[in-house]
């Protein structure tokens, strides 16, 4: 199985409530450079089934954003 690369996995698994510069209606978090948050979500089940390497692809894909201003 190919590993999918970290905007595939935020677009599939985290977008829905998760946004980039910004919090949703519910008040998620902002994933913009929160690579390792995700990953510590992430390694306790959330958020759906990831492989390893998926983890580090998200986590580093994340870590490419800036924090908000």
């Amino acid at each position: 199985m190919v590993a999918r690369d970290g905007e595939t996995i935020y677009t599939e698994n985290c977008a829905t409530c998760h946004k980039l510069y910004g919090y949703d209606a519910n008040g998620n978090i902002d994933l913009a450079s929160m690579g390792n948050t995700a990953t510590g979500k992430l390694a306790t089940g959330h958020g759906g089934a990831v492989s390893n390497e998926e983890v580090v692809n998200l986590t580093n894909w994340l870590d490419s954003w800036a924090p908000a201003p």
